[in-house]
C-alpha cells in the first residue's frame, strides 16, 4: 500500500489499516500513524517495509512493539528525539535499512542516542536533516561533531552505507575517520554532510584517503572534506603516495567544502592521479548550497579543486603534463 500524495489522501484515516491483516509494504510519508495503528501493524508477519510520519512518542509500555520481519523503515519527523524514542519502544530484529528524515537540527545527545539505538543488523543507515531552508539555518553548537559523538555507530559491524547530513560543523580528523572506517570492513558508501558541508579546516588528508580506500575494499562512493594543509611538495619517488593505488572498483569521490592553497595543487593532483583504475570520478564543491558558498574565498577554492577534476583517463603522461602546467 502506497499513500504518498498528501492532498489525494487528506481524508484517509490511519486506523483504516487496522482492518487489513496481510500488508507487506506501507508507504505513507505524509500520514501520521497513531499508536493503535502501529500496534496493529507490528502484529503483521508479512510486513517488511514501513514508511510514515512520526510526530509524537508512543505511550509508555512494558514491552516494545515487535516488528519481527520488518527489513526497511523510513521515518519522517520534526526531530531526531522522536525517532530515538520510537526506536527505544520497538523491537526491530530484522531491519537492515533505516532512514530518518528530520526537520530540526538534532542535539549532540540525540545524535549519539540514535546511533546507539539502531540495531546491529543495520546495513544501510541514513540520517538526513532537511536542507530546504539551509541558507538561513544556524549550526547547532559551537563545537563540531567529532569521533566521540559518532562512536556508537562503530558497533554496526554489518554497515555498508552510511549517510549523515545534518546542520552541524564536522570536526573529524584523518585518524578519526580511519578509526570509524576500521569498524566497517564491508563499507560501500560513506557520505558525511554532502549538503550541509563541514565548515571547518579539517577532514581526511590525501594520504588518509588512500588508506581509507585500502582499508574498505568495497568503498565506491565517498563524500568528505579533504584537508590539504602541508601538502606543498610532490610525493617522493617510491612513497605510498607515488607508486599508485590499484583498485578493483571505480570509486566516485565527492570532495566537499575543502580549502586548498595554490601551492598544494600540484602535490594533491599527483596523489589523486595515482589511484587506479584511471576512470574513477572526482567531483569538487558540487553541493555549493548552505554554508559552503558563505566561506570567504569559496569560489577561488572551488576553481583550484576544479583543476584537479578527473573524469575518465588520467595516465602518467597526463599527470606529468598537468603538474608542469600547475607549477607553471
Amino acid at each position: 500500500m502506497h499513500l504518498e500524495d498528501e492532498f489525494m489522501f487528506s481524508a484517509f484515516e490511519p486506523n483504516y489499516m487496522c482492518r487489513w491483516k496481510n500488508l507487506c509494504f506501507v508507504v505513507c510519508p505524509s500520514i501520521i500513524l497513531d499508536a493503535d495503528t502501529l500496534v496493529h501493524l507490528s502484529g503483521m508477519p508479512a510486513l517488511t517495509h514501513l514508511q510514515f510520519a512520526l510526530n509524537a512518542t508512543l505511550p509508555a509500555s512494558n514491552s516494545p512493539l515487535p516488528f519481527s520481519n520488518l527489513h526497511g523503515i523510513m521515518l519522517h519527523s520534526k526531530s531526531l528525539h522522536l525517532v530515538s524514542s520510537f526506536v527505544s519502544q520497538t523491537h526491530l530484529p530484522a531491519v537492515t535499512n533505516f532512514t530518518a528524515f528530520i526537520r530540526n537540527c538534532p542535539s549532540r545527545q540525540d545524535i549519539s542516542s540514535f546511533l546507539a539505538g539502531v540495531g546491529h543488523t543495520i546495513k544501510h543507515l541514513t540520517l538526513d536533516q532537511s536542507s530546504y531552508s539551509i541558507r538561513n539555518s544556524v549550526r547547532s553548537e559551537a563545537l563540531p561533531l567529532c569521533l566521540e559523538d559518532l562512536r556508537p555507530c562503530m558497533a554496526l559491524g554489518n554497515l555498508r552505507q552510511l549517510t549523515l547530513n545534518i546542520g552541524w560543523d564536522i570536526g573529524l580528523t584523518d585518524r578519526e575517520l580511519l578509526t570509524l572506517a576500521s569498524a566497517w570492513p564491508h563499507l560501500e558508501h560513506l557520505l558525511i554532510n554532502i549538503d550541509w558541508g563541514w565548515n571547518t579546516l579539517g577532514g581526511i588528508t590525501p594520504n588518509g584517503l588512500l588508506q581509507l580506500l585500502q582499508t574498505c575494499q568495497s568503498l565506491d562512493r565517498i563524500a568528505l572534506a579533504i584537508d590539504t594543509r602541508g601538502y606543498t611538495e610532490l610525493p617522493p619517488s617510491g612513497s605510498p603516495a607515488s607508486v599508485g593505488l590499484p583498485l578493483s572498483r571505480k570509486p566516485f569521490i565527492d570532495v566537499l567544502d575543502s580549502i586548498i592553497e595554490e601551492e598544494s595543487v600540484p602535490s594533491v593532483a599527483a596523489i589523486f592521479a595515482t589511484i587506479r583504475p584511471v576512470s574513477f570520478s572526482l567531483n569538487f564543491w558540487s553541493s555549493c548550497n548552505g554554508k559552503m558558498p558563505r566561506r570567504p574565498g569559496w569560489d577561488v577554492y572551488q576553481h583550484r579543486w576544479d583543476q584537479l577534476k578527473i573524469e575518465r583517463t588520467f595516465g602518467d603522461a597526463a599527470l606529468s603534463s598537468m603538474t608542469r602546467n600547475l607549477v607553471a
